[in-house]
């Protein structure tokens, strides 16, 4: 799958207060447009437990120096994880996060603006999420809720091995999955199938880069693997 890119969209962590409580008004509004919400509070925003342990960040259109997408990675805390409270995990995988949590971090509240295509802003998000995993030492366990539709695309299209960990359930709107992904396990297969896509998601790091950046995730933290049952994978 080509993922396109553009000079027109930069990506960054949020800058101050004011900034997030705007990218959480902008997140609030698209989920509340979208009905995976029926409210928001007083603020505008989406209130929820783990917006202090969140690392925000922001697409911002160049030309017209607005939000135009937001995601979070929620990193672990007293607050835990959305996914690992509200989602059953299958037997063979419950427990196994239990003591690499400060190594995990939960990508969340991937929100998108009309105007750009969905394709363009989500896949810089991607790209972020690869260089935060090779920027902070230890972050290579991946969390995520997931719409079952994006999970069969990104399975299938860009070659992305998540591992589905429990069972499926109507959460914010669609049918969704929690799904566990091993960075280095990741990038490999990226790098294995599609050498553009490679490139891209790698910002352009060559394949001798990406190999060491492979090495260091898989030292820095060992892979995560079911109990004694297979865990689904397909």
């Amino acid at each position: 799958m080509r993922i396109p890119s553009s000079d027109d969209v930069l990506i960054r962590e949020i800058d101050g207060e004011a900034e997030l409580l705007e990218a959480r008004r902008f997140h609030g509004l698209c989920y509340l447009e979208a009905g995976y919400v029926s409210h928001l509070s007083p603020e505008g925003v989406i209130e929820d437990a783990w917006v202090d342990s969140s690392k925000y960040f922001v697409a911002i259109h160049a030309e017209r120096r607005e939000i135009v997408g937001v995601c979070r990675f929620i990193l672990n805390s007293d607050a835990g994880f959305p996914l690992l409270q509200e989602f059953d995990l299958y037997p063979e995988w419950a427990g196994r996060f239990a003591g690499v949590l400060d190594n995990c971090y939960e990508v969340s509240s991937l929100a998108v603006g009309g105007g750009l295509q969905h394709t363009l802003v989500s896949g810089l998000f991607y790209r972020q999420t690869v260089r935060y995993s090779t920027e902070q030492p230890g972050s290579a366990h991946l969390l995520a809720a997931m719409d079952y539709r994006l999970l069969r695309l990104l399975r299938r299209w860009m070659h992305l091995p998540f591992h589905k960990i429990g069972e499926e359930r109507e959460y914010m709107g669609s049918k969704t999955v929690p799904v566990y992904g091993y960075m280095p396990e990741l990038i490999a297969s990226v790098a294995n199938h599609d050498s553009d896509e490679a490139d891209y998601l790698m910002d352009g790091r060559s394949f001798d880069e990406i190999g060491e950046l492979v090495l260091d995730l898989r030292e820095s933290a060992a892979e995560l693997t079911p109990g004694t049952e297979k865990a689904e994978t397909a």
